[in-house]
């Protein structure tokens, strides 16, 4: 398959898009022992994947209610289509192959017969089915495909809205976020070397962490609220701040709110300085962790059967 870059991907369309994460997360589950979270495929889709450009994973665009990331679309379609066509088992957000997706042989593979023509019922039966209820309760019309990913993309629906408010925080706010984060992942904040808040609402500061054996070690932290991809240079900037004789730190950790490209994790892999990195999709596990102002709400969907004759 071609390696496209970002305005080829866009251009594409949204149909052979969603064929390509298709196959990409059949490969990818194929070569991983079959099983998956969607942070994980997200990180290889940043990382590893030789198709599609990492920078589309996190563009936003302008929407109706402020803005949005085609790729919460593409992957929730192609998932679905996965699904449905008895591939994929989707439990908790946890992505797993089935029995079939065991047994697929690439070699054999046929997307068009094998996921597209069952999927394309699917929609149908769904289609013929709303249209029905509509009908009775006299509601406007919207398309199968729509509502049903919209439904899916809700369901995590929180952690957009956390992304939003913290990039809407002022830099004092996040400095003070930030600081309760790492707090929570056993971090001290040393306030006698400083914590400064940068220009981008980020922190720039020292902690320390006690091990079980009563070992201290001290820790270099950064925090930086960015829309685009963190790269290699902040990274390399990082490292230099941490290997100065006045800051010397026995590792670092770099948070950020959006993520991190290929070039930004080969530069903390191959650092002197362990470098633990945290994007958006850590924090947000992390706030669930500890249930950083938040709390855990119970929920329902409701099947098919409720609505047939």
């Amino acid at each position: 398959m071609t390696k496209y870059s970002i305005d080829e991907f866009e251009k594409i369309g949204q149909g052979h898009r969603v064929d390509i994460f298709i196959v990409e997360i059949l490969k990818y589950l194929k070569e991983n022992s079959g099983k998956s979270d969607r942070k994980e495929l997200i990180q290889y889709f940043i990382e590893e994947d030789d198709i599609v450009p990492s920078e589309w994973i996190t563009k936003e665009f302008p929407g109706k209610n402020g803005t949005y990331k085609k790729f919460d679309f593409d992957f929730n379609f192609a998932k679905k289509e996965l699904q449905v066509s008895g591939f994929l088992k989707d439990i908790r957000n946890v992505l797993e192959l089935s029995e079939k997706g065991y047994d697929l042989d690439f070699q054999k593979f046929n997307l068009e017969q094998d996921v597209k023509n069952i999927s394309a019922k699917y929609w149908q039966d769904k289609h013929d089915i709303r249209i029905a209820m509509k009908k009775k309760s006299k509601q406007i019309e919207q398309s199968p495909e729509k509502e049903t990913v919209i439904s899916e993309i809700t369901t995590d629906n929180w952690r957009e809205k956390l992304s939003k408010a913290l990039h809407q925080m002022s830099p004092k706010k996040f400095e003070s976020f930030a600081r309760l984060l790492v707090k929570n992942m056993g971090v001290n904040i040393d306030n006698s070397k400083g914590v400064q808040v940068s220009n981008d609402g980020g922190i720039d500061g020292f902690g320390y962490m006690r091990a079980d054996d009563f070992r201290t070690n001290r820790v270099g932290i950064q925090a930086k609220r960015w829309q685009g991809n963190i790269g290699r240079v902040e990274i390399q900037n990082f490292v230099g701040a941490l290997s100065m004789n006045s800051n010397q730190a026995e590792y670092g950790i770099f948070i950020t709110t959006s993520y991190f490209n290929k070039n930004a994790i080969e530069a903390a892999r191959d650092s002197t300085i362990p470098i633990t990195l945290i994007n958006i999709d850590d924090i947000c596990d992390l706030v669930a962790k500890y249930e950083i102002f938040v709390k855990p709400v119970l929920t329902y969907e409701l099947d098919d059967y409720y609505f047939q004759d």
